[in-house]
């Protein structure tokens, strides 16, 4: 499961239920997960949620996605060589 953004405004209490919800689900999950990019990580500790709860946060979002779906990344290309 890759979770990347919140569900909504979820520094508005009105619309953190959704976020917190979904987060919670995943983290309720046998699957293995993925939650990417800042405001979501930021979004897991404004929740209460625990980031160990996950198999992997990262503060990546745009550049997790493009990893995950095959595509190089420059600065990883650099490493290599």
């Amino acid at each position: 499961i890759v979770v990347k953004g919140t569900a909504g405004v979820y520094e508005n209490p009105k619309f953190a239920f959704g976020t917190k919800k979904i987060l919670e689900a995943v983290k309720n999950t046998d699957a293995f997960n993925f939650i990417c990019g800042g405001d979501t990580s930021v979004a897991l500790n404004n929740l209460g949620l625990d980031p160990d709860d996950f198999n992997h946060v990262s503060i990546a979002g745009g550049a997790m996605i493009t990893y995950l779906s095959g595509k190089k990344l420059p600065g990883i290309e650099a490493l290599k060589t």
